[in-house]
């Protein structure tokens, strides 16, 4: 500042802070200046900022008579002296503005020795928490655990000296150590938060997480410390807090955290996410961070085995795999397997009498995809789970089958819950829903599979349910190398299979995710890592090399345990566990759960179509006096009771039959192996029946009845091939009625032939 301008002044224009760029455009101001013509042009351009910060910069340079010359030039152009002398003076505040904040900012200096000799005398953990920073606007801030101290300098007059004022802001230091952007799905929008450490004078630093939205407000303090930490008195104290946290804020780094499962596709390559961490074809991968909650902490996979380990593990799965009895075992742990590929795999459920290690069995074939050991592993139970939560939990954990252990009648006794959660995995979507306030409140769509356990499985009416489960039967207790509840290691010198078995299983599960990562592209599209177009196609062909034929419906649901099986084989043949007559013996067995699997979901099927069912309730109707059946001969309806009159609805009273409730067919001598129905009435009275909580099967329309009784063959006899029913006259009126089989009606306490009831009240 004490230099002296040359002849033009630009020289002393650039030492003040004036720019090289800005420097040539004063000079063709002034060239333009000089050769202009026009009043107007001259004035706009001696009035110009850049020409008035010249003159300024001038005078506080001490160059006086280069002013005044500046001054007279203006005046000689047609400016006027008062507008000029107001604009020089407007210029002069500026530069003393820039000037003053230059000086009082200034850039953030090094620390200096003695924050070095801090940092090195600090606590494990409290270094980074000891430092001094300027902030934007002027603030300087020092902290060190305990503290956290802001310096602000106060303008006076103007004309006067500053006057620093230093104060404590908080009882701790602080600062943001990383802004985290965490996933709850995989397609949904980040949610941001940061992650802010304390460290208080004494004990060690701590962390806190604040949400974006909350962070501002500054009122979560005290609430997320535990009232540890506190901020002075002063209303602008939390403003403070908020710019020393924002200015560290700055230099720290974006983090991403999954809180989810399953298998993503990120920098050309797939890596599995699970409750630990994450696993690619190269073993674990550093780095990634997976928070899930407590029920979702057991899907956790240790490091992949290496050396003889892999061998052990490996020797463990294919011991699993020879247990008995393998048209349960098998079946279910191919299809932990499949559902350890991607999504689609649907609802497995294991079933049979009590005490059989059904839920250990479950526990041991979860062992692959993580930490379950023991018969009360299972992270589920359909006891205290509702279907909210666990719709919410088959999207979190993709990739994975969700355990959920001991099904009851008594618990779910219609069975919607079980079917709901059925339906929702095999069509992998969820529940949609208007919130209160009339916006959208869905349920995810599931990214996962669902593994269930109980004595028996929900039936009924729910036959497009069924359709979509794959039901497992365990007829005898699973014998395992030493029993299920084997002795110790002291009374077995072999150590018992149950005791060691799932740690190994783990390991194993660890070693197939990343065999698998190298291959996924052959079950799953990278551009789509949702879809399951590839599976679907691979389901398909696996069932067709197993030798298995059958419906479209029949492929979806046992097509997913056919190619877990396949899958299965395959790992355990590459890694040389299996010689050639362990690999024919295992896949006869497999060959043999596949075919017993598609008989019994076959006979389930037949025996609760929807249209056989629907028979079923309506002689169950008949029986409890609901309803009643009456006689037609000659065209004419009789009153006389039917034979089989109990079980037509009819009951003996004071010497007479007496029909009970409206009647819902007839026996008409034109058709006698039918009862001819009236699909109205019969189903206003099932209708009513679901209305107080009964079980009944799901149809609601006449031409729906007469779809299912067709596919189920239970008419006797039909108009024509385009017209399900009959039309009999009875008293000089044709009617429509569907002329439903005889022999499904069970009359067999009645027969055609006996004597007509006599019982009494």
């Amino acid at each position: 500042m004490n230099s002296h301008p040359n002849e033009h002044g630009l020289d002393a224009l650039c030492d003040a802070g004036v720019q090289l760029d800005e420097a040539s455009s004063l000079s063709s101001l002034l060239a333009r200046l000089e050769a202009s013509d026009d009043p107007a042009e001259r004035e706009r351009i001696a009035l110009a900022p850049m020409m008035l910060r010249a003159a300024a910069l001038r005078r506080a340079l001490g160059d006086h008579k280069g002013f005044a010359a500046w001054r007279r030039a203006a005046k000689s152009h047609g400016v006027a002296l008062s507008v000029w002398d107001e604009g020089v003076r407007h210029a002069e505040r500026t530069l003393r503005d820039e000037v003053a904040a230059s000086e009082r900012v200034g850039p953030t200096p090094p620390p200096d020795e003695a924050l070095a000799l801090k940092r090195s005398a600090a606590p494990a953990g409290c270094a980074e928490y000891i430092d001094a920073f300027v902030a934007p606007g002027g603030a300087s801030f020092e902290m060190e655990p305990g503290s956290l101290v802001v310096t602000e300098v106060r303008e006076r007059a103007e004309g006067s000296s500053s006057r620093p004022r230093s104060r404590q802001l908080l009882n701790a230091a602080g600062r943001v150590l990383s802004v985290v952007e965490e996933l709850a799905l995989p397609d949904a929008t980040p949610t941001v938060s940061c992650r802010v450490g304390f460290a208080l004078d004494r004990g060690a630093p701590f962390a806190v997480d604040v949400r974006a939205e909350e962070f501002n407000a500054m009122r979560w303090v005290a609430s997320a410390t535990g009232m540890r930490v506190v901020l002075s008195a002063g209303r602008d104290v939390p403003d403070l807090v908020r710019l020393a946290l924002n200015t560290t804020r700055q230099h720290a780094p974006t983090e991403r955290r999954h809180a989810y499962l399953g298998w993503i596709h990120e920098h050309g390559r797939w890596l599995k996410l699970h409750a630990g961490g994450a696993i690619d074809g190269a073993g674990v991968v550093r780095g990634v961070d997976v928070r899930v909650s407590s029920r979702l902490a057991r899907y956790r996979l240790p490091p992949p085995p290496t050396g003889d380990d892999v061998r052990e593990a490996l020797q463990i799965l294919r011991e699993l795999v020879s247990l008995t009895p393998s048209q349960a075992v098998l079946p279910v742990t191919a299809f932990v397997v499949r559902a350890m590929l991607g999504p689609g795999a649907g609802m497995c459920h294991l079933h049979g009498r009590a005490s059989s290690g059904k839920s250990h069995l479950a526990a041991m074939a979860l062992s692959l995809v993580g930490e379950f050991e023991g018969p009360r592993a299972l992270p589920g139970e359909w006891e205290r789970d509702t279907e909210k939560f666990t719709a919410r939990v088959l999207a979190i954990a993709g990739d994975v089958p969700w355990g959920l252990d001991d099904w009851r009648p008594a618990i779910d006794p219609t069975g919607a819950r079980f079917h709901g959660v059925a339906r929702a995995l095999f069509n992998m979507s969820g529940r949609g829903a208007l919130s209160r306030d009339r916006g959208f409140n869905e349920t995810p769509d599931p990214r996962g599979a669902g593994l269930s356990t109980g004595e028996a499985t929900p039936v009924g009416g729910s036959w497009s349910a069924l359709s979509r489960l794959l039901s497992v039967e365990l007829p005898d207790r699973v014998a395992l190398p030493g029993g299920i509840y084997a002795p110790g290691v002291d009374d077995d010198p072999r150590e018992a299979f149950v005791s060691r078995a799932p740690s190994w299983l783990t390991a194993a599960g660890s070693w197939l995710v990343r065999w698998l990562a190298p291959q996924m592209d052959r079950w799953r599209d990278p551009r789509q890592p949702t879809a399951r177009a590839r599976l679907v196609a691979a389901e398909r062909e696996a069932l067709s090399r197993w030798g298995v034929r059958d419906s479209a419906r029949a492929v979806d649901v046992i097509g997913p345990t056919a190619l877990g099986a396949e899958v299965l084989v395959s790992f355990l043949d590459a890694h040389g566990v299996l010689s050639h007559a362990l690999r024919a013996v295992l896949e006869q067995q497999i060959y043999d759960a596949l075919e017993a699997l598609r008989h019994a979901r076959a006979e389930t099927l037949d025996t609760w179509h929807p249209g056989r069912a629907w028979v079923a309730t309506l002689a169950a109707q008949l029986r409890a006096g609901t309803c009643h059946v009456r006689m037609v001969q000659g065209n004419r309806m009789l009153s006389a009771a039917p034979p089989s009159a109990r079980a037509l609805g009819w009951r003996h009273r004071n010497g007479f039959f007496e029909e009970q409730g409206p009647c819902v067919g007839l026996r008409i001598d034109r058709y006698p192996d039918a009862i001819c129905i009236d699909a109205r009435v019969a189903l206003d009275l099932l209708r009513r029946e679901e209305r107080r909580g009964g079980a009944v099967p799901e149809i609601h329309t006449p031409d729906h009845l007469a779809r299912e009784l067709v596919a189920a063959d239970l008419l006797a006899t039909r108009e024509n091939d385009r017209r399900a029913t009959v039309r009999p006259r009875v008293d000089g009126a044709q009617v429509p009625r569907l002329a439903v089989k005889l022999s499904a009606f069970d009359l067999v306490d009645a027969p055609e032939g006996a004597s007509v009831d006599e019982d009494t009240d």
